[in-house]
């Protein structure tokens, strides 16, 4: 009988810039280590095209400018159609799905 074997391919080292590239282009798999020590799976995307109309962001012509954080990546949650942010430094596996 044969199997069905997914390979899956590890890249801590990506950078914050790759990652989001990544993001922008289509749906990912995130492995990270959350602030209480557990891991967590996120199946994510910063692609509009696979983000629901009423899930994304409005942009206001007089909101104040939001500072952007370089130590995380804020994305949406494919699986509980939220959106959801994590560590770039807690980062274990980073692969497309």
């Amino acid at each position: 009988m044969k199997e069905n074997i997914m390979q899956v391919t590890t890249e801590p080292t990506l950078t914050r810039d790759e990652m989001l590239s990544r993001l922008a282009m289509d749906a990912q798999q995130v492995v990270f280590t959350k602030k209480d020590g557990t891991e967590r799976v996120m199946n994510c995307t910063m692609d509009f095209m696979m983000i629901p109309v009423e899930h994304q962001p409005v942009i206001k012509e007089d909101a104040p400018e939001r500072k952007i954080s370089t130590e995380t990546i804020r994305v949406f949650d494919l699986d509980i159609n939220e959106w959801r942010s994590f560590r770039v430094d807690s980062v274990k596996c980073f692969t497309n799905i």
